[in-house]
C-alpha cells in the first residue's frame, strides 16, 4: 500500500495507471501518466483508484483514491497520443493534400480535431507550412479547386440567375466565389455549382 504523501514522489502505482487507462476514451490512442499529485495531505493508504470522467485529451485529471476507511483526491498529469497526419511539405490554398501528409503520433490537446485520414479530393482550405498537424479546419474536402471556374446559381424567391465565377477560399462546409463584377458570394456546393440564396 502507498500513502498519498508518497504518490507524488514514487512511480505511479499500477492500480492508478489501470484506472486511467480504462478511462481513455479515444480509440487507438495511447496514454502516458506523467505525474500524480495529491490534493491535501490525508495520509490515506490508497489501494484503489477511480476516474469519474472519460479521458480524451492531455492535461490534468482528478483521480479519487480509496484505502481502508479513507478516501482522498489526487491530480494525474496525462499525455494522450493518437495517430494523426502531419504535412511533409508546405501546400498552398486549394492544393491537394493527398501525398502531402504522413502519419504521425500526435499529442491530443483540448479543442483539437485531428485527422487520421484524408478524402481523395481533400484540398487545403488555406496555405499551410510543412509540419502542420492536420485538423478539420485545414481541409476543404469537396468542390472545384481554388481559382477554377464554377457555375453560380443565385436564387431570390422565384427568380434564378446563373453566371460563371472564380472559386476562392471559404470556411469549412461552405463554397465561395468571385463574380465577374468583383463581388464575393458564399453558398453551398451542389452538383459542382454554388447555390446562393439572396436575401
Amino acid at each position: 500500500m502507498i500513502t498519498l504523501v508518497a504518490l507524488a514522489l514514487a512511480a505511479i502505482p499500477a492500480f492508478v495507471d489501470t484506472a486511467l487507462q480504462r478511462a481513455l476514451a479515444v480509440p487507438g490512442a495511447r496514454l502516458e501518466v506523467l505525474a500524480l499529485r495529491e490534493s491535501g495531505s490525508s495520509g490515506c493508504e490508497a489501494t484503489q483508484a477511480e476516474v469519474q470522467r472519460p479521458v480524451t485529451t492531455s492535461g490534468a485529471v482528478v483521480v479519487r483514491l480509496r484505502g481502508p476507511g479513507c478516501e482522498s483526491l489526487a491530480w494525474a498529469d496525462l499525455r494522450v497520443l493518437a495517430k494523426g497526419l502531419v504535412l511533409t511539405h508546405a501546400v498552398r490554398e486549394g492544393e491537394p493534400l493527398q501525398g502531402a501528409a504522413a502519419a504521425a503520433e500526435i499529442e491530443l490537446r483540448q479543442g483539437q480535431d485531428l485527422l487520421s485520414s484524408l478524402a481523395r479530393d481533400a484540398r487545403a482550405a488555406r496555405s499551410l507550412p510543412a509540419g502542420t498537424q492536420l485538423s478539420l479546419h485545414h481541409v476543404r474536402a469537396e468542390g472545384p479547386a481554388i481559382g477554377s471556374q464554377v457555375k453560380i446559381e443565385v436564387r431570390a424567391g422565384a427568380l434564378v440567375a446563373v453566371q460563371m465565377g472564380r472559386v476562392v477560399g471559404c470556411v469549412p462546409g461552405r463554397a465561395c466565389a468571385i463574380l465577374p463584377s468583383g463581388r464575393r458570394v458564399e453558398g453551398t456546393l451542389d452538383a459542382g455549382r454554388i447555390l446562393v440564396e439572396a436575401p
